[in-house]
């Protein structure tokens, strides 16, 4: 693969994880079993991957397969943002994402781990600053 090949590929990686991400988060708020939903979200995602030849057709594949309606906001931007990083040549593109789902779902995890271990420590955080603001304010007294 040339490097520009190889640089549009990662940003193709990179927008299908975003689209999984926002994706997932949608599913969980629907009320999707929390165990068992990366389950799920690979199933439906490799479905969505050999039944579509482009990225609209994925998308809307994938939103359907879990029976989600339309949209976030944040959700949109992810599934535009791999359209238009896909463009004209898009089956070739689909094609590699379906030979690498299994990454892609791995990458997404820990993404989501991530996200959730910078929420949790954010949380303590404010915690702590908001519990040392209250003794602050009581040795002031």
């Amino acid at each position: 693969m040339a490097r520009d090949d190889e640089a549009r590929a990662d940003a193709i990686r990179e927008a299908a994880i975003r689209v999984l991400l926002e994706t997932r988060r949608e599913y969980l708020a629907a009320g999707a079993n929390a165990l068992k939903h990366w389950e799920q979200l690979y199933d439906r995602l490799v479905l969505a991957l050999r039944t579509s030849s482009t990225a609209e057709q994925f998308v809307s594949a994938f939103r359907r397969g879990l029976h989600l309606g339309a949209p976030s906001v944040e959700a949109a931007r992810a599934a535009v943002a791999l359209a238009e990083a896909m463009d004209a040549d898009a089956a070739s593109w689909i094609a590699l994402l379906e030979e690498e789902v299994g990454y892609l779902v791995a990458a997404a995890r820990k993404a989501a781990e991530e996200r959730k271990e910078a929420a949790v420590e954010r949380r303590a955080d404010a915690a702590t600053r908001s519990e040392q603001g209250l003794f602050c304010g009581a040795a002031d007294e």
